[in-house]
């Protein structure tokens, strides 16, 4: 979790201070999830 910590939430903090970050639950159906992310690629 360290590692994490240091590098990755950094980044987030980044992207999501600049409204840039977009947050999709993967935990749905696949083809929810897809679709999702089509939308954001699209966008």
């Amino acid at each position: 979790m360290n590692e994490y910590r240091e590098k990755t939430l950094p980044v987030t903090d980044f992207y999501h201070t600049r409204g840039i970050l977009a947050c999709i639950d993967a935990g749905r159906e696949a083809g929810l999830v897809f679709n999702d992310l089509s939308q954001l690629i699209t966008e």
